[in-house]
């Protein structure tokens, strides 16, 4: 093992696995939330994913073996606000765009006139 780790095929165990996992939700047009909507992974597998060293080296290579990485994604609350609609107003609106005008650095680094215009958020939940 690795306790003697003097010959060939015995490594010593110096270090071990750090790693960060962001899972972000997506959603398609049948998704209708609710207040405290709960959301959880589907997963048609025992894991969620696997990673290995594939080249570690030719003499570990034989104790090279793949990392099965698992958690329990059930009951996820949605916190931050989610809004399925955004609506511009202003006098410098036209649809969905916000005409800002033309400006050379210039007149921006001396103080170019602002251009108001609000987003008002709906249809969203927390």
């Amino acid at each position: 093992g690795c306790n003697k780790a003097n010959s060939y095929d015995k490594f010593w165990a110096i270090g071990g696995v750090v790693h960060d996992i962001t899972v972000e939700f997506y959603t398609d047009a049948s998704f209708d939330p609710t207040l405290n909507q709960q959301v959880q992974l589907s997963s048609s597998s025992d894991y969620l994913y696997a990673f290995k060293a594939y080249s570690p080296g030719t003499r570990v290579v034989d104790h090279s073996h793949h990392l099965y990485v698992n958690f329990t994604l059930n009951n996820v609350k949605l916190t931050l606000p989610t809004c399925f609609t955004s609506i511009l107003t202003g006098s410098s609106v036209n649809g969905s765009t916000v005409r800002m005008g033309e400006y050379s650095s210039g007149t921006i680094k001396n103080g170019a006139s602002p251009v108001p215009f609000d987003i008002s958020l709906q249809n969203c939940i927390r």
